[in-house]
């Protein structure tokens, strides 16, 4: 975004052409101002430090007083409500079984659509 914001257009290739020029008028291109992968690794060497991250998360999963409020069962799975409008138990895992069945054929079934390439969920 700060490269096109520089060339002053998103109507640009960055691989290939100049988003500016320096102060003696020659071309600059993205490549020439864009960090090595040292320099990127120094810096975040420098920045970035492991004792930030244990102390931002050390209480990650006790949770905010909002998060504690909340009523929950305890247990291995969720406890399904049956008359929850909102959350409800997918219906393709009742009657689960361990063992899979074997695929039947598919019988008198017709094509609703016969499309080409390139057509999305959007088009239908």
């Amino acid at each position: 975004m700060v490269a096109y914001a520089l060339a002053g257009t998103v109507d640009i290739d960055l691989n290939n052409d100049p988003i500016g020029t320096d102060k003696s008028g020659q071309e600059v291109y993205l490549r020439d101002i864009w960090p090595s992968q040292k320099e990127i690794a120094d810096t975040v060497a420098k920045s970035v430090l492991s004792s930030q991250f244990k102390q931002q998360y050390a209480n990650v999963f006790a949770g905010s007083d909002e998060w504690k409020a909340i009523k929950t069962s305890i247990g291995d799975q969720f406890e399904w409500d049956p008359k929850s409008t909102y959350i409800q138990e997918p219906p393709f895992f009742v009657g689960l079984k361990p063992a899979v069945e074997p695929i039947q054929p598919i019988k008198a079934a017709r094509c609703l659509a016969f499309l080409g390439d390139s057509i999305t969920t959007d088009h239908i």
